[in-house]
This record gives structure tokens, sequence and C-alpha cells, in this order.
């Protein structure tokens, strides 16, 4: 990914074996600290917002563990935080403007998704491209398309 410039930030689930139990919550954790582990390319990052709970995320876009002056928090979680908004409206609007039918064939639900996220992906696009007072609203333009 990184050769053709793409970068990844996620969260990771705390049952994955590839975690360290180090990264894991424990109540020896006090909240705002933060653990960095470091791969090549990758970053793991495993932050405390509250005792008992943890933040497990990975990514390839920094390769240091870079602190936050203001909110004491790893600048990975910003990073998140500022664009985790995009994949959630997305899938808010796939599902209340899909095209998918009911099916049993595996290549026809995944053809469905394809079309309800390049349908939003173009609307998307649409807007950004078409600088106007009033955007087209989403229903009208994936009828229209």
């Amino acid at each position: 990914m990184l050769e053709k410039k793409t970068t990844m930030l996620g969260t990771m689930k705390k049952n994955k074996r590839k975690i360290p139990p180090e990264f894991l919550p424990t109540k020896a954790r006090q909240a705002g600290e933060s653990m960095f582990g470091f791969q090549k390319d990758k970053v793991l990052v495993s932050f405390v917002p509250k005792r008992n709970k943890a933040v497990t995320l990975v990514s390839s876009m920094r390769d240091s563990g870079v602190m936050d002056e203001t909110t004491k928090k790893p600048e990975i979680i910003l990073d998140y935080n500022m664009t985790k908004g995009g994949v959630e409206t997305c899938d808010k609007l796939c599902v209340s403007y899909s095209v998918s039918r009911v099916t049993r064939r595996w290549p026809l639900a995944v053809f469905y998704i394809l079309t309800n996220i390049a349908g939003f992906n173009s609307w998307v696009i649409h807007t950004i491209n078409t600088p106007s007072d009033e955007p087209q609203h989403g229903i009208l333009f994936l009828k229209n398309l």
C-alpha cells in the first residue's frame, strides 16, 4: 500500500491474537496513558481514555509516537477522530438509499454493496465539482443516476 502512497488508519478489536497483552485494558493502566508499538512502517497505539478502557489503533500514516501537547493524546488518535465520520456517513446513506435486493447468491450481494458505495461516491464527487447554493439531495441524485 505504501508503494502506491496509500495509508491506513483504524481501530482493532481487543480479541485479536496479534495484539500484545500489554496493550489491552487493565486496572493497572491509568486514564490518559498511551503505549506505542513500532514495526517497519506501522504503529500500534493503545490509549486509555478512562480507567479499564483501552482504544487500540493501527496506522501506517505515521512512524513515530508523537503526542499532542494540548490534549495529551497521541496524534494518531486525533487523526482517527477527525476522519472516522466519513465511513459512518457512507454506511448510513448506503442503507438509506440502497439498491439491494434479497438474494442468496453472494456475488450478487457484493455487487449490490459496491453499487451502493459507487452511487454515494459519485454523489460526493458531483457535490464537490458543482458549486451551487443548493446541492442536489442524495435521493434525487441517485434516481437520476
